[in-house]
Parts: structure tokens; C-alpha cells; sequence
């Protein structure tokens, strides 16, 4: 019984969770800078 290492489905997976982490980090970035231009503007 030969053991089969599957490095296809191993990279497959870390692509997709460089990416996931990618797309979130750019969702924070930007939830962050409405957030500090919400603070920054003049209030009435």
C-alpha cells in the first residue's frame, strides 16, 4: 500500500485560504476607513 500525498489539494487549499484571508482583510480596511471618516467629520 503506497501512500499518495496530494500536493494538488494541498496547494489548492492554501491559494484559496491566502485569498479568503485577502478579502477580508480589504472588507476591515475599508469597514475601518468609513468608521475613522464617520469620527473625523464635523458634527452638528
Amino acid at each position: 500500500m503506497t501512500v499518495a500525498i496530494h500536493y494538488g489539494s494541498f496547494i489548492n487549499v492554501g491559494i484559496q485560504f491566502l485569498i479568503t484571508m485577502w478579502v477580508i482583510f480589504m472588507i476591515v480596511k475599508a469597514v475601518n476607513k468609513v468608521k475613522l471618516s464617520n469620527s473625523l467629520a464635523p458634527k452638528e
